[in-house]
């Protein structure tokens, strides 16, 4: 199997390159949305990144599609996880080629906060989602995150600001805080990870000591298969409903009118 040619970066995660408390993080969105993913038959992952969550969520009989933006995103998720029912493909979340209604189930982990176009992005989610279909958001809780960290993000929500935006779209929209089960180890990480993207000479002596800062289940090409999600620590993280004031990351599943 080729090696990733992937970097983290902190546009998105990339098993075995970013640290593990962030892999951990967002594994766990895709746990969870498995859970809440019901009986769809058509599963549309937008913003799908690596592809690793895509290949997840298809591995319960779904028709599974993963789009990126990045065309290198998506020719290495199509090399790594290709398998029947399964398709990656580069394309704009605001211009998705796609028959309006094609999907009973959508998910979009940590790509809301790239757009400036936010409503465009949203009206077209909503297009592609069958009448009754659920679409399943997350995004960092911009009163937790430190401002202005992550290059590539255009706006980061507070709570406040996720409802208003969802709620100018969808019905009905139920919330979730995703808190961290162990706060001295995310204070830890968080700060850590702050100073990986931003101090040159930090990252490297991490990079060094990589055995280190990757521990656990690393998930990268030498160590591990493509099924690692189901081996993430279940109880680090716990999705509440409603309680986004304190959470590291805002959660939301909007639902479509039938």
């Amino acid at each position: 199997m080729a090696a990733s040619k992937l970097e983290f970066d902190g546009e998105r995660v990339v098993p075995g390159q970013t640290p593990i408390y962030l892999v951990w993080a967002h594994a766990s969105r895709y746990r969870f949305a498995r859970e809440v993913m019901g009986q769809a038959k058509c599963v549309l992952d937008a913003g799908c990144g690596e592809g690793y969550g895509t290949y997840y969520l298809s591995q319960q009989g779904k028709q599974s599609f993963g789009v990126d933006i990045d065309p290198r995103a998506a020719a290495h998720a199509e090399r790594r996880y290709a398998s029947a029912g399964l398709h990656y493909t580069a394309m704009d979340c605001c211009r998705l080629a796609f028959a309006s209604g094609t999907f009973q189930f959508v998910s979009s982990f940590e790509v809301i906060e790239h757009f400036t176009a936010v409503d465009n992005y949203l009206s077209e989610i909503k297009r592609v989602m069958a009448p009754g279909a659920r679409f399943i958001v997350s995004t960092p809780n911009a009163e937790r995150t430190p401002a202005g960290v992550n290059q590539f993000h255009e706006h980061e929500y507070t709570p406040a600001e996720f409802r208003n935006v969802l709620e100018r779209h969808f019905p009905r929209v139920d919330y979730y805080g995703q808190h961290c089960l162990r706060p001295l180890r995310e204070k830890l990480f968080m700060e850590s990870t702050r100073l990986y993207l931003t101090v040159g000479w930090y990252r490297r002596l991490l990079n060094h000591f990589a055995s280190l800062y990757f521990r656990g289940e690393r998930a990268n090409d030498e160590s591990t298969s493509k099924d690692w999600v189901d081996r993430v620590d279940a109880n680090t993280f716990e999705f509440r409903p409603g309680a986004m004031e304190r959470a590291t990351y805002l959660v939301a599943v909007c639902h479509k009118s039938g």
